[in-house]
């Protein structure tokens, strides 16, 4: 089985198309072992669980009698689910580092776009995958850069898409049959290609709108340079010593991480410590990125970061949450753009604001690039303060909606 250390070389080294194609087979190999893992700890767990009901039933009328064995198997289904739960997070580190080709070869709005769609689920046992690499092996020898989705958490639409410099860009869903949803990917596939082309024209809004495609594409004119604080990951990832680490690396944010075993109310004082009079604030643990959530954040493999840290985190050997204080997010938009409203509920941030006439919502994707991409805070702030390039009134005219 291989190792992340040696995926994540391999996907931060390539370059050719060759490079691309190798380290997909690798990594195509990696997570086949990992869901085939993982269904044998669900068919113990089914066993176990089948098991403890047999044995409730045996001991109803003298319970003494079956405890032992009871617990035992209480136990055995416990460390069965922990360890199932282990190679879930593994699986879901390999299409992490997936993403990162992805966001290597696909601007960041492309990728956005091809992740409005559910989770496609294992790669190993799936219908067409073998034409899928029969296709991806031919294209490659025909000097196409290619990328298999199934390999990602962030590519949910189509099955393969294909570059080439000298003639452009090919997006493909492969497989055979037509049943219901063969048909709905098919026509989704299309419908992110006329997306992606700005050739909607002659498509509905209710048509567009059932797949969650945007009428119109909104040009990203921010000069902004913006930063991310790589080195304050660094310096917290680096909690072997006590434990756990805090660190501020501006006002309004606060960057933890914490070693499986550290004592929970020890890492809770010193967060306490550091956001003392924070009243309103969310909190976020990178977890949900690694494991497939957010996917429209790019992930942090390129940056800056000690291999080792990378690893770390790739591994769960520690665990790392960002905190950002929600008054400090209304008092700067304030002053950056008074017209913008603020809300917080169950963690999930809300921005608002009016346009002449119009009551417009601005996603929260800047922040989401805070929690999960190590984007700095006052960047964030700067792109939400924007004002957006767009006309509400045109768009209504048009019968469209804006990607935001």
């Amino acid at each position: 089985m291989a190792l992340i250390a040696d995926l994540l070389q391999s996907v931060t080294a390539a370059k050719s198309a060759e490079d691309y194609w190798t380290v997909q087979n690798t990594l195509a190999a990696a997570i086949e072992t990992r869901e085939r893992i993982i269904r044998r700890k669900e068919q113990r767990h089914l066993t176990f669980r089948n098991a403890i009901k047999q044995c409730a039933e045996q001991s109803a009328g003298n319970p003494g009698s079956h405890r032992e064995r009871l617990q035992r198997l209480q136990n055995l289904l416990a460390a069965n689910q922990r360890s199932n739960d282990d190679h879930r997070f593994a699986r879901g580190a390999i299409l992490y580092l997936g993403d990162t080709l992805a966001y290597n070869l696909m601007p960041d709005h492309e990728v956005r776009l091809h992740g409005r769609n559910s989770s496609p689920g294992f790669f190993e046992g799936k219908q067409g995958r073998e034409q899928e690499l029969e296709i991806g092996a031919w294209l490659t020898k025909d000097g196409w850069t290619v990328l298999l989705h199934d390999l990602t958490h962030c590519l949910r639409i189509g099955d393969l898409t294909a570059f080439c410099p000298d003639r452009g860009v090919l997006r493909l869903e492969c497989g055979s049959g037509g049943g219901p949803r063969k048909q709905r990917q098919s026509q989704r596939m299309r419908l992110l290609d006329r997306v992606l082309k700005e050739d909607v024209s002659t498509l509905s809004p209710e048509e567009l709108a059932a797949h969650h495609f945007p009428a119109m594409l909104l040009d990203d004119e921010s000069e902004l340079e913006l930063q991310h604080h790589a080195d304050a990951f660094s310096e917290v990832a680096s909690c072997d010593s006590v434990g756990w680490k805090v660190l501020q690396p501006e006002d309004g944010l606060i960057y933890a991480a914490c070693l499986p075993e550290c004592p929970a109310e020890e890492l809770a004082r010193a967060i306490t410590h550091t956001g003392r009079g924070w009243r309103d604030y969310t909190v976020a643990c990178f977890r949900n990125r690694i494991v497939g959530d957010y996917s429209w954040v790019p992930p942090i493999t390129t940056f800056n970061i000690p291999v080792e840290q990378l690893v770390g985190l790739l591994e769960r050997r520690f665990y790392f949450f960002v905190f950002i204080n929600v008054d400090y997010v209304r008092r700067q938009l304030a002053k950056l753009s008074p017209s913008i409203s603020v809300s917080e509920h169950g963690g999930y941030i809300r921005f608002e604001s009016s346009k002449e006439d119009w009551y417009v919502i601005r996603g929260p994707r800047p922040i989401e690039n805070v929690q999960y991409g190590l984007l700095a805070l006052k960047n964030a702030l700067h792109l939400l303060a924007m004002e957006p390039q767009f006309d509400p009134a045109a768009l209504v005219r048009e019968r469209g909606t804006p990607d935001n």
